[in-house]
């Protein structure tokens, strides 16, 4: 038996060794040997052991457990050992149904796939494991470069804890360990795509780095960091160290991450709710484009706290693009706390959006030094309006000092923004309303972050409006364009709309870009699955020299196509649209669709974003939909339908009486235009449009 399992091995790393892809697949009932879909190895780790540089590992939708430990032993002491163990360069990518043939159809969001630590009892914490993934560039073991990818995956249920079997380093990380040990080693994958989410450890809820190597420079790309905790010694209330994160720099160490587009949610510590940034030895220097920090928690530093512990150790953070809002630092700091202990620590932010942060002691920023060491922020182009609160909004502590130009930098009620007032810098600030578009709303109509109708958007009038300095998002911040390939950073917050419109840089993370109104109303858009396709019906009023509507269509709401256009009626009364996407999807598709409305003057403007996550076709459904004369009723097998147990109700609510059954269906042929709900006898709304 023992020689079967060891040729079958041979065969399964002899095939992977000539696959430029590896393909996994947790439903297999068979573990095959990776070389197609149908032959798709259920063992993610005996994927990672196998793979080479040259491999893709596809992994199709699902969840998967370690299996082994860093030994590679499948049956260690303790249970809690066993991760994903992965020491060199590979490419690993989720969200796949598990049919594709090209990279570019892989899409997490519809087709979660999940690497999970829970391993034991559901609901139970304590029995998870510690490390859903052990990432090493140690001591005899090759760099971690950036070549080492993965994308697409949801990473949840660590939980390196301290009060079973907790020795270091197993109460540190539960979600990635990122261990770069090592004179000449380097840490700096690529995590694009991924959900951290419920993972909880002492230190680094989500991710710890211990950094002993030459350098450490990960790349977060478009990532999602949620419910992490930093449990510290009392899980239900956290006090540990980095909700989210933990980089703990030492022995000459250039710590310089990069996060891209990502998003920090509901994460809580002790200090830092989100990110725990302390420096023993060495440069750190994280950088922040484009992420928002929303709901955090901690005691000293709701989102952020930075620390120098050398003499000649320089910890400068910097952030630009960012939107903060609703953080709460219960002590200090309600987003970032700053602390030079000995060396320097002075984050720089730059074209920042802060709403509705609290904290006893400098709802936005707290900074404090000893005598012989440096804490000097600099805050460009950014807004502080934290309603909420009426603290000073910046604390300077021990002679700290905050530098301050081109803002507005007020919390709406009082005028002593810093304290104390003494040794501050102020050029061209000044306090006013920057018209928030919607401070209750952050996700905007669409609700989906990182989009131009954001609630921390401005309106039309904002005084932030080309308030900014040019020459502030051109020089210094290399390190983040570099990472798009350019020289500046170009796009706003949305990373679709240019950072400098009409010459000149609006302040806070979003440029403004006003919208040219088409001469109509679109009353409503809306979508549904019915069997011959995807329906998108909307509403318009009063059109005038509107020449057509083009229809697009997303997996992303990011990068939208054109499926088809419907000529415009051009009538100033009120108009119905119907449009089919006739295309294939697979259940729990999610799907975004929108207007392009075009002019006669080929000006045009874009809808809101509407999306469908395609569930299982409801039994029954109306046809004709829009309906002229007579509406029938039907289940997907045509069965016979009693019309009697039915209602008409319109947008009001009201229940339409008096409509003639036939043989047909249901006259509907005197009702006025609209749009009209048939409801079921089980409850069911089935919507429909007279026209």
């Amino acid at each position: 038996m023992k020689k079967i399992q060891l040729i079958s091995l041979l065969l399964f790393a002899i095939n992977i060794s000539n696959a430029q892809t590896i393909f996994v697949k947790s439903s297999n009932a068979i573990n095959g040997d990776g070389t197609s879909w149908s032959l798709a190895c259920n063992n993610l780790q005996d994927a990672i052991s196998q793979a080479t540089s040259t491999n893709e590992i596809w992994v199709s939708q699902g969840t998967y457990y370690p299996s082994k430990d860093t030994t590679g032993s499948a049956s260690p002491t303790d249970n809690r050992l066993k991760t994903f163990f992965i020491n060199k360069n590979i490419k690993l990518y989720g969200g796949f149904l598990g049919t594709e043939t090209m990279l570019s159809a892989a899409n997490p969001a519809a087709n979660a796939t999940i690497l999970s630590g829970d391993i034991g009892t559901i609901s139970n914490n304590q029995d998870n494991i510690y490390h859903v993934i052990w990432l090493s560039s140690a001591s005899g073991i090759g760099n971690i470069n950036n070549t080492c990818i993965l994308n697409g995956f949801t990473i949840t249920k660590g939980y390196g804890d301290t009060f079973i079997n907790g020795a270091l380093p197993n109460n540190q990380g539960g979600a990635i360990y990122f261990n770069a040990v090592g004179a000449t080693k380097t840490m700096s994958p690529r995590i694009e795509n991924c959900i951290f989410s419920e993972n909880n450890a002492r230190q680094g809820g989500a991710l710890y780095f211990n950094s002993m190597g030459n350098a450490v420079a990960p790349v977060f790309e478009k990532c999602v960091f949620k419910n992490n905790n930093a449990i510290g010694n009392t899980p239900a209330t956290p006090n540990g160290q980095g909700g989210a994160i933990h980089f703990s720099t030492r022995t000459l160490t250039r710590n310089e991450p990069i996060f891209n587009s990502c998003i920090f949610l509901e994460n809580r510590g002790g200090g830092a709710g989100a990110i725990y940034n302390i420096l023993y030895s060495g440069i750190s220097m994280p950088s922040f484009n484009s992420c928002y920090f929303i709901k955090n928690t901690a005691n000293s530093g709701g989102v952020m706290y930075n620390c120098s512990n050398g003499p000649t150790e320089i910890n400068k953070p910097l952030l630009i693009n960012c939107g903060f809002s609703e953080n709460v630092g219960n002590n200090i700091g309600g987003c970032i706390y700053n602390i030079a202990n000995q060396g320097e620590t002075s984050s720089t932010l730059i074209n920042c959006t802060f709403s509705k942060n609290t904290s006893a002691n400098g709802p936005t920023m707290y900074n404090t030094k000893t005598a012989s060491a440096f804490c000097n922020p600099i805050i460009k182009n950014s807004i502080i309006w934290n309603v909420s609160t009426e603290q000073n909004e910046i604390s300077n502590n021990n002679s700290s000092t905050t530098t301050i130009s081109n803002s507005i930098i007020s919390d709406g009620i009082i005028d002593g923004t810093i304290t104390p007032s003494t040794g501050n810098t102020y050029n061209n600030s000044k306090e006013a309303n920057p018209m928030y578009w919607n401070i209750n709303d952050l996700d905007g109509i669409d609700n989906i972050m990182h989009t131009v109708d954001d609630g921390l958007n401005v309106q039309q009038g904002s005084p932030v409006i080309n308030m900014g300095d040019n020459s502030v998002i051109n020089s210094g911040l290399n390190k983040i364009a570099k990472l798009n390939g350019q020289l500046a950073i170009t796009k706003d917050i949305t990373g679709v709309t240019d950072r400098i419109v009409d010459g000149v840089v609006d302040i806070g993370a979003f440029e403004f870009v006003a919208a040219i109104p088409l001469p109509l109303k679109l009353i409503a858009f809306s979508a549904e699955k019915l069997p011959d396709g995807i329906h998108l019906n909307w509403q318009t009023a009063d059109e005038i020299n509107v020449q057509s509507f083009e229809i697009e269509r997303s997996i992303d709401a990011k990068k939208f196509e054109k499926i088809g256009y419907v000529l415009a009626k051009n009538n100033s009364e009120s108009q119905f649209y119907t449009f089919i996407d006739s295309q294939k999807v697979v259940e729990s598709e999610l799907l975004y669709y929108r207007l392009k409305m075009i002019d006669m003057d080929l000006s045009f403007q874009y809808s809101k974003i509407i999306n469908l996550k395609i569930e299982r076709i409801n039994s029954f459904y109306v046809f004709p939909n829009p309906v002229k004369e007579t509406l029938k009723v039907a289940d997907n097998e045509m069965l016979n339908f009693n019309y009697n147990t039915i209602e008409i109700i319109n947008l009001n609510g009201n229940t339409i009486k008096g409509l003639t059954i036939n043989s047909n269906g249901l006259d509907v042929g005197r009702l006025p235009f609209g749009i009209y709900f048939l409801k079921l006898e089980n409850g069911k709304l089935l919507r429909f449009i007279k026209e």
